[in-house]
């Protein structure tokens, strides 16, 4: 109400000096005159509808409020679109690590490549492969990989691969070894008996002596080592049943393999040529006992790739 009373005050001088001006003017009297009006400003009538419309127009003016001023600023930038310039320094960033990362991958690729040129496993195309394994075969812990052995043999070795069975070579090895140390043996019990050097060579006794210990060093050894021999330890090898669930050598198969088949392979060696030919290389011994021999190198390494 202060500033409606303010207002209306200042425009009524407003006018007043308006009409005072007019009415001082030589222009304004003589126009007057002319026409025969009195002046506005002598009129009180005239002066009423004045101050009425002063009053109205007063009336109508509204203070501003400073608070909804602010208001009304803050919503319009708040609803106006903002642009961000842009800052070189964090783009260069973001490039950097992208080149770092692509330069990572390319490195971890080659490392692959190579290790699969060294492992035989590059085509001969020059491309090398996509590595296969999930993890490194080092990085496989000794129990799992035992769990998995047990499990590929859960069934019988006759479910095992045939990538598992030893071949021709290594068996006659392990064989070769054997029979270094059966000779080594013979001698020695033939010195502790005191029998010369004609006397095993021509003797009958001395050969068949030969022979029995020949065949209850396979017997005993393989019955006590479980499947293996010295030789075979040397070479990893062990020989196993097919015949069925079973893991381990029964006594039957242990007798017909080791010591009445290995009287057979004493006098005619050359039939042990025939495993070659063979699917889990078996020669006629391990046909008539229903065995074969594993390696088990072999063995790891498809338990290894069946984890990986």
């Amino acid at each position: 109400m202060q500033v409606n009373k303010l207002d209306q005050t200042s425009l009524q001088q407003i006018f007043k000096s308006a009409r005072t001006v007019q009415s001082s003017s030589p222009h304004s009297s003589m126009t007057s005159q002319a026409t025969g009006d009195q002046p506005s400003g002598s009129d009180p009538g005239f002066k009423g509808q004045v101050t009425q419309l002063d009053d109205q127009q007063a009336g109508s003016i509204q203070p501003t409020d400073p608070k909804l001023d602010a208001q009304q600023k803050d919503s319009i930038q708040s609803t106006a679109p903002k642009f961000e310039e842009p800052n070189p320094e964090s783009a260069n960033k973001d490039q950097q690590e992208k080149l770092n990362s692509q330069e990572k991958l390319n490195s971890i690729e080659e490392t692959s490549h190579k290790k699969a040129a060294q492992a035989g496993l590059a085509p001969k195309g020059g491309h090398s492969p996509e590595p296969k394994l999930k993890f490194h075969p080092q990085d496989i812990d000794d129990q799992a990989l035992v769990r998995q052995q047990e499990d590929l043999v859960a069934n019988g070795y006759d479910q095992v691969p045939v990538e598992a069975f030893a071949g021709f070579w290594i068996r006659f090895a392990a064989y070769a070894v054997d029979w270094i140390l059966i000779h080594f043996i013979t001698r020695l019990l033939f010195n502790l008996l005191g029998l010369d050097q004609v006397a095993l060579a021509n003797g009958l006794i001395p050969k068949l002596a030969s022979l029995l210990i020949y065949c209850l060093y396979f017997t005993l050894a393989t019955a006590s080592l479980k499947g293996q021999t010295p030789g075979k330890i040397l070479f990893n090898l062990r020989v196993v049943p097919l015949n069925g669930p079973h893991t381990h050598l029964t006594f039957s198969a242990l007798i017909i393999r080791e010591f009445f088949g290995r009287v057979i392979c004493y006098y005619v060696p050359w039939l042990m040529v025939l495993l070659i030919f063979t699917n889990r290389h078996q020669h006629p011994i391990d046909l008539l006992s229903d065995t074969s021999v594993i390696n088990e190198k072999y063995l790891q390494a498809i338990a290894k790739w069946q984890i990986a």
